[in-house]
């Protein structure tokens, strides 16, 4: 599921996030936040809607404390979580290895301060446009393409036909990196808002012949961070339109001066 309007305008159209942000201090009643609050959407393979969750641990496949998880969500905390993963626990014949929550799809929500939930797009690192480019992995997110659902294993896809779906799987994906990204709005008037935050996933894909091969090519590290970045997206547009305001008196000038 992709996002037809452009990026620019998903992330950072003013106002879609209506609390006012705080490091230290929260009231809901007056639309005063300190803890960002989200719930997730489930689906399974076939579309089936399992329903909402609060978001506490979905994301985080290192094993973690409450309060470490709390800090994740806190605002203005930047927080980086690395552990190794097994990945021959997504290739076993074994189904109690498998991990919890694999192969279903989720849809990312923030709650504003009065309950209202804000989609979260999800911007996947390695996503191949029409013209087989990588988009996503550029700096200029007019270009991104983003999307709504999100998994975090996936064992199914690389099923062999007529072993599925209670095959092994002959190749896996799973995320090596998930990043929370949520954009300080710097506009006037603005400064103590936020933009609409976005989940940066990069996937890599393993076969089952390479995980098996031996003990260090099945571990594999993995991270989930949150980052707190300055919105610099009113500036640059502020920048170009300056750009071609000079550009066009400048061949003016030109045009009047050849005219002498």
């Amino acid at each position: 599921m992709y996002y037809k309007t452009p990026a620019d305008e998903v992330i950072f159209k003013e106002n879609r996030v209506k609390f006012r942000a705080s490091f230290d201090y929260e009231n809901l009643d007056i639309g005063i936040v300190r803890q960002l609050r989200f719930k997730v959407a489930k689906y399974d393979l076939e579309g089936n809607f399992y329903g909402f969750e609060d978001l506490t641990n979905q994301l985080v496949i290192c094993e973690k404390t409450q309060d470490e998880l709390q800090r994740i969500y806190r605002i203005g905390t930047t927080v980086e979580i690395l552990c190794t993963f097994d990945l021959g626990r997504l290739v076993s014949s074994n189904k109690y290895d498998l991990v919890k929550n694999a192969n279903m799809f989720y849809e990312l929500y923030l709650l504003d301060y009065n309950g209202n939930m804000i989609d979260v797009p999800t911007l996947i690192s390695n996503v191949v446009s029409d013209t087989g480019n990588t988009p996503n992995g550029q700096n200029d997110s007019s270009k991104w393409i983003l999307t709504r659902r999100f998994f975090i294993f996936d064992t199914k896809s690389g099923i062999k036909d007529g072993e599925y779906p209670d095959g092994v799987p002959q190749v896996v994906r799973y995320p090596k990196t998930m990043t929370l990204k949520v954009q300080l709005d710097q506009r006037e008037g603005n400064e103590e808002m936020i933009s609409v935050p976005y989940l940066f996933i990069e996937y890599r894909e393993r076969t089952a012949s390479y995980i098996n091969e031996n003990q260090d090519n099945a571990l594999t590290e993995l991270s989930f961070n949150t980052e707190y970045l300055q919105n610099t997206f009113a500036f640059w547009k502020g920048a170009k339109t300056f750009f071609w305001i000079s550009i066009g008196i400048f061949v003016v000038l030109v045009i009047l001066i050849s005219c002498l």
